[in-house]
């Protein structure tokens, strides 16, 4: 819930070079957004970057450790508070979420980018697009007499 006690928008995301055909997942989907949550999913290793416009809301590589449990860690090009919140490590359901505030890159693209690791290295990278709602004082005045 936000604040205003609202529902906050969902978008569930797998992160899975299996999970669609390559073309599929090279396509950009617009869709309207409102401040919400991007639920991701961990099937395969790789490197994150979920931008709002030209700034980064959210940046990490997500793979597992030794103990074979969910890690996410910095990107040097990436400020290490941009990581993603782990919302589950338990075996087989591996989450992250990235917070995406409705005030972020209005008008713009929310762009997520994930380029595999390990032996999905170099298969296309799966990119996702949302549309971002412009802000209030972004929409034209209407003029009345």
């Amino acid at each position: 819930m936000s604040a205003a006690g609202e529902g906050l928008r969902r978008e569930r995301v797998t992160l899975s070079a299996e999970a669609r055909p390559p073309a599929e997942a090279l396509s950009p989907r617009l869709e309207d957004w409102q401040e919400g949550v991007l639920s991701l999913r961990v099937v395969d290793p790789g490197r994150l970057v979920v931008k709002a416009g030209a700034e980064v809301i959210a940046a990490g590589a997500l793979g597992w450790g030794e103990d074979q449990r969910l890690r996410v860690d910095p990107l040097e090009a990436y400020p290490p508070e941009a990581l993603p919140r782990v919302v589950n490590r338990e075996p087989g359901r591996e989450e992250v979420e990235v917070h995406v505030p409705a005030e972020a890159g209005a008008g713009e693209l929310l762009t997520l980018t994930y380029e595999w690791d390990w032996k999905h290295a170099g298969k296309p990278a799966l990119v996702r697009t949302w549309r971002l709602p412009p802000m209030e004082q972004d929409l034209p005045l209407s003029h009345v007499d």
